[in-house]
């Protein structure tokens, strides 16, 4: 990075924030049945039916926001994710109430004020169920898209003068 340049945050712990906020929203006000898991994850799957929640990429939205002259500012990079929960030996319903919830205030209020994201918008519930050779995995997903910032901050020098400009023509 150059001189003065300090990355507020990582990506990849941004990232990890915004997984981490979910599953601890979900499994803290035990507003479903199963548990909640951040993926990937070097934890053993729990036995039974369980919501896996992944990043699965992220892009960036627009370009650079330049801030002002002045010590500590701060150039705003807007980043969308796309988020997926894959409820595993479920039939789908835990999704459906999962995408109910993300829609409340209290959602918006508690996982994405902590970990600094807003909702965009939602994908289909599908089955992408696996079969291992010796039994089927029934498996539903959905993904959504969500909003959130990196910052850089840098000392901008302010312009002390401004040489006027002639202009000649023809």
């Amino acid at each position: 990075m150059p001189d003065g340049v300090q990355q507020k945050e990582l990506e990849s712990s941004l990232v990890e924030r915004i997984k981490g906020s979910i599953v601890e929203y979900f499994n803290g006000n035990a507003l479903l049945d199963c548990p909640f898991r951040k993926s990937p994850s070097s934890l053993p799957a729990p036995v039974g039916k369980y919501v896996a929640v992944r990043v699965e990429d992220v892009g960036q939205h627009g370009s650079e926001m330049q801030p002002p002259p002045g010590n500590g500012a701060k150039f705003v990079f807007q980043q969308v994710a796309t988020v997926s929960f894959t409820e595993v030996e479920g039939d789908g319903e835990a999704l459906r109430m999962v995408r109910n919830l993300i829609q409340r205030k209290d959602f918006r209020d508690k996982a994405g004020a902590e970990a600094g994201f807003s909702v965009w918008d939602f994908g289909s519930i599908i089955p992408v169920d696996t079969f291992d050779g010796e039994f089927i995995v029934r498996q539903w997903r959905f993904t959504m898209r969500v909003n959130f910032a990196d910052e850089i901050t840098e000392d901008v020098p302010k312009i002390e003068s401004v040489e006027p400009l002639t202009l000649t023509g023809a």
